[in-house]
């Protein structure tokens, strides 16, 4: 499903985020990406979702080769895939069913449509009671699982989360974990990062540990393996 060879990040500050990571992550499978501040998560988020192009190394999410992406193709790539910000990033002055509705009505679908499926995830997130409220009135909690609900409306196969709990309280964060756990077991590959090690101890998953940008521990993992090499037509 995702897969890293030999992934090397570095900014034009000259800071070296991510250096010769390796990683295979399985279809259906839940994962953290642990590590301290600027261990190098945020990056690696960034290059699986295509918003960074590495600086060395191959990437390849659900079959795509992200190294031959043209810029015009990033958009359609990202449909595939489910975003979750540590900051929400929801629109204050829209209601909690515009907010959730935004992917699919970039997609074009009819509002019939539209109304059943954000009636559906806000259900399965347990906020359709708000969904004429404004997010800007919901605490930190409601908005994450608003944000969460707006990550699944277009039914991607990858989530990715970062920092999804970290301006929340212990008992939101256990609940948006285990929301997201809920969300991998019908077959969604699920990603999270983060810096919290108290998360890590109450659920038995996958941890894949960062430090300096390099993987210093990854139990359950599999080496990864080279893709071919894209051909070029002249």
């Amino acid at each position: 499903m995702i897969q890293l060879y030999h992934v090397t990040m570095r900014y034009p500050s000259g800071i070296e985020a991510l250096r010769e990571v390796n990683l295979r992550l399985h279809e259906g499978e839940f994962v953290f990406v642990a590590g301290r501040s600027g261990a190098g998560k945020t990056t690696l988020m960034k290059l699986m979702g295509a918003e960074l192009t590495p600086t060395s190394g191959q990437i390849l999410v659900a079959g795509r080769n992200l190294g031959v992406l043209k810029r015009s193709q990033v958009p359609y790539f990202r449909r595939g895939l489910g975003a979750v910000w540590q900051d929400f990033r929801l629109l204050p002055d829209r209601t909690v069913t515009e907010n959730v509705a935004m992917p699919l009505e970039v997609l074009g679908l009819s509002r019939r449509k539209i109304a059943l499926r954000v009636g559906q995830v806000l259900e399965l997130v347990g906020m359709e009671q708000y969904a004429d409220a404004q997010a800007l009135w919901l605490s930190g909690g409601e908005q994450q699982r608003v944000a969460i609900a707006r990550a699944l409306v277009n039914e991607p196969s990858i989530i990715l989360a970062d920092e999804p709990t970290g301006n929340l309280d212990p008992d939101l964060s256990y609940e948006i974990i285990q929301m997201l756990r809920d969300v991998q077991s019908r077959g969604t590959t699920v990603v999270i990062a983060t810096h919290d090690t108290a998360l890590l101890e109450l659920f038995n998953e996958r941890v894949v540990l960062l430090n300096k940008g390099f993987v210093i521990e990854d139990e359950g993992g599999e080496p990864a393996v080279l893709a071919p090499e894209p051909e070029v037509t002249p």
